[in-house]
């Protein structure tokens, strides 16, 4: 929508939006946003009580139009390690494509500017600060309901940690006048996901790590005889993946909706499961057999498995 389009208030809003982003809070007068919107002040007045409430909704306006980013570039991808990869080139080009002139992050910069000024608009940037926050721990937890992230993410953490250090990034980039912090940034942040919270090694379609079908030689035959019957959704529809980290634990096979694991043991006699408690915490039910179980009963093993699924698969 062209300015000629908008309503007056609307934009001395959006007008008033670039501005307060350009010069802050304390820079940016009454008579620069006169100038800008070619309004005096009594046709500034008419729609607001002061300057104050035009840098709320100022602010606000500058909000959604991260938001609208975000939505606009991640509604293109379908998994959530692309979307989160998205997350982070959406902060990319808040440095690269500025949405507003000033650039950088306009609720960050408003955050700085009113830390110890304006507590109306502290408490907005807050907020702002709070969704966009919240905003990547909701696409942490769907990878890990989808199965592509490890179970023990920390999205709280995780999340803190993505937006603080390209919240920085930016920051240095502009103070030095290049986009070297944020490219790094970048760069550390999209390995890091991979490394140690996108799991790949399953077999669900869109994980973007590719890994061989084969069990890794140096495990026993025992667990590749039974992921011949797991893998590829066979046992009812169920997305099994194999050699699965959760915490300081590696399970030998995990069902992703299900949250059922399955371990092997080579003895003849099952040993105590070390593990058990924690899984629990995670909600996670156990099944354990031996090698020889596998070789001699493959059915009987599989009806077990089966027998534990608590919802109906599509086979």
């Amino acid at each position: 929508m062209g300015l000629q389009e908008l309503s007056t208030r609307e934009r001395i809003i959006q007008q008033s939006a670039e501005l307060f982003n350009t010069y802050g809070y304390h820079g940016c007068s009454l008579s620069h946003i006169m100038e800008a919107t070619q309004l005096k002040k009594g046709g500034i007045y008419n729609h607001f009580k002061n300057k104050d409430e035009i840098a709320v909704e100022a602010f606000s306006y500058n909000y959604n139009r991260v938001l609208k980013r975000f939505r606009e570039r991640l509604d293109r991808d379908e998994t959530s390690f692309e979307k989160l990869n998205s997350v982070i080139d959406v902060f990319v080009s808040l440095i690269e494509d500025p949405m507003v002139k000033g650039g950088g992050c306009p609720i960050f910069n408003t955050a700085m500017d009113s830390t110890n000024t304006h507590p109306e608009l502290k408490e907005k940037a807050r907020e702002g600060i709070k969704g966009l926050t919240k905003y990547v721990e909701i696409k942490l937890k769907e990878g890990i309901d989808a199965g592509e992230f490890r179970l023990d993410t920390d999205v709280k953490v995780t999340s803190t940690l993505l937006i603080a250090t390209l919240e920085g990034a930016i920051i240095m980039s502009r103070v030095n006048d290049n986009y070297g912090c944020i490219e790094l940034a970048s760069s550390y942040l999209k390995n890091y996901i991979k490394e140690k919270i996108l799991v790949s090694n399953g077999t669900s379609e869109g994980v973007v790590v590719e890994v061989s079908d084969n069990y890794p030689s140096h495990l026993n035959s025992a667990k590749a005889t039974l992921w011949n019957f797991l893998k590829e959704k066979q046992l009812e529809g169920r997305d099994f993946r194999k050699h699965y980290p959760i915490g300081d634990n590696v399970l030998d096979f995990y069902c992703v909706e299900e949250r059922l694991a399955i371990n092997l043991d080579e003895k003849e006699k099952l040993k105590a499961d070390e593990s058990g408690n924690d899984l629990d915490s995670f909600g996670i039910k156990m099944l354990r057999f031996r090698n020889i179980d596998i070789f001699q009963n493959i059915k009987v093993v599989l009806d077990e498995v089966k027998a534990s699924f608590n919802n109906t698969g599509s086979s």
